[in-house]
């Protein structure tokens, strides 16, 4: 055996840094009023931060309906045991993607286990190195880490500015010496804003650049449409050749968890080929893609149509009542069930939340970097079982909340 001196102290040391820096960044983190932690809901809380927006995941109506989508085929197993190029495909997976393909009038489907990982591979391993992303700025987060990871060049443009979208398409510096594809990647409706992409507007600009738009449906799937497919199929531009890729997800509307990605055959199996997320993960259990089943199953009953209905009603009454009060503070999302009260500043943001918390109301604030400096906001997610009740408590609390606060530091 070889006489080797170890020096304990230094190893120590070195095992003992990771945990310091660890330490250090959180104080920051902390000090600068952006530290996360993980809470348990009060189970009676008046919900206004989940983005279950038609309630279907604590409605019966949904749990007879998964009951009776698993009592369809005996269960053979629990978990799906590994990867769908593996061990976890299933011929109920491939009727599944099937029926949502159809559902949303799309040539395929493909399911992956969130829209995290979706989006990840999409934009990650879809654009290659000759091709160019243009995001908008608000896009998910989701949207551009798979930027980081794509080979493509990556430019952001401001948000919904179609202006500087045209300008970056027609720069020399962007297009001359690129001989691949353009995607341009938006949101139908911005989880954070609650405002809507200018959809037809985009497609008129690919067709004229020749361009491919790719749209996150996360937020209006199951809500808009007349049986929930989405804004892009709601306004007849699913058929559009510019149309790459639209993106559904299960963990809103839906009320369970999941995603797809709708597009043709071939990018589909492009995907399974060659989108890491989906190659190495293993993949939905039996038990979610029943529930994502059962959903599908509902959204084109009376009851889901009544719940929509009713989750317009809210929000129409939302904003006839909260207006009055806090004026230009409310930003202008009229037909959105993501609605905004702008509160400047991350520690005055994070006052008035925890005001209302103490007040049983279930509201987050939205602190930057994750909106721009000086447009921290109350985020504020309506519901179809929100009462008139609830939102005329929920915006008293807000007008008293935020004139006390005024009041103390002015």
């Amino acid at each position: 055996m070889l006489n080797v001196h170890v020096d304990y102290s230094l190893h120590s040391e070195r095992v003992q840094y990771i945990y310091q820096r660890f330490h250090n960044l959180l104080t920051s983190r902390a000090r600068r009023g952006l530290l996360r932690s993980l809470s348990v809901p009060s189970a009676n809380q008046i919900d206004f931060s989940s983005n279950d927006y038609l309630c279907l995941s604590r409605s019966e109506l949904f749990m007879e309906s998964i009951k009776r989508e698993s009592a369809k085929d005996s269960l053979q197993r629990v978990g799906s045991t590994g990867s769908r190029l593996l061990s976890g495909n299933s011929q109920y997976a491939e009727d599944l993607e099937r029926l949502i393909a159809d559902f949303h009038c799309a040539e395929s489907a493909l399911l992956f286990n969130s829209g995290f990982t979706c989006n990840l591979s999409i934009m990650g391993y879809i654009a290659q190195e000759e091709d160019l992303i243009l995001v908008d700025q608000f896009a998910h987060s989701s949207i551009h880490e798979g930027c980081k990871i794509s080979r493509s060049k990556v430019r952001v443009f401001p948000h919904n500015d179609i202006d500087a979208l045209r300008n970056l398409l027609k720069d020399k510096s962007n297009i001359e010496l690129l001989h691949g594809s353009i995607f341009i990647v938006v949101e139908s409706i911005y989880s954070m804003d609650g405002d809507f992409a200018p959809v037809e507007e985009l497609l008129e600009i690919c067709l004229e650049f020749g361009t491919h738009l790719i749209v996150d449906e996360a937020h209006s799937a199951g809500v808009y449409g007349k049986r929930g497919e989405g804004i892009v199929q709601m306004k007849g531009l699913h058929q559009h050749p510019c149309l790459f890729m639209r993106v559904v997800t299960f963990g809103k509307a839906f009320g369970c968890h999941g995603a797809a990605a709708l597009c043709r055959s071939i990018v589909r199996e492009y995907l399974i080929n060659y989108a890491r997320p989906l190659i190495y993960s293993t993949s939905l259990s039996y038990h979610g893609l029943c529930c994502i089943r059962a959903a599908y199953s509902l959204m084109n009953t009376p009851q889901l149509l009544e719940r929509r209905q009713k989750l317009f009603g809210v929000i129409d009454y939302f904003r006839s009542t909260t207006y009055p009060l806090l004026g230009n503070r409310l930003l202008d999302r009229p037909e959105s069930p993501i609605q905004a009260i702008l509160v400047p500043g991350n520690k005055n943001c994070i006052y008035v939340a925890n005001l209302l918390r103490r007040q049983n109301i279930s509201i987050y604030p939205i602190r930057s970097p994750t909106v721009p400096k000086g447009a921290e906001r109350i985020r504020i997610t309506l519901h179809s079982d929100n009462t008139c009740e609830d939102i005329d408590l929920l915006v008293r609390l807000l007008e008293s909340s935020m004139s006390n606060f005024y009041k103390a530091r002015y």
